[in-house]
């Protein structure tokens, strides 16, 4: 548990949620009652392999760079949302 509590210790707040919706901010308040859980989930995904397809999505953002004509595509840049719960 001490490794999970030190990941969700370092999770910067203030960042986008991916697909899943789930903010840095809710696993770090909720972090006392559901460390366990969170064990428990990353311990079967290192046993099995088996990785949540939905932490496999990204949904691609275009930023505009606020330089020239915001009309143009390349005059924006691509971020990706991923799942916060990606706390390894």
């Amino acid at each position: 548990m001490v490794g999970t509590r030190k990941c969700i210790n370092s999770l910067k707040t203030n960042k986008s949620p991916g697909i899943d919706k789930v903010l840095n901010e809710y696993i770090k308040c909720t972090s006392d009652k559901m460390l366990p859980i969170y064990d428990k989930m990353f311990n079967l995904i290192l046993e099995t392999g088996i990785i949540p397809q939905n932490w496999y999505k990204g949904v691609i953002i275009p930023i505009y760079k606020n330089k020239g004509d915001p009309t143009p595509p390349n005059n924006y840049r691509p971020i990706t949302l991923l799942s916060c719960s990606l706390l390894y």
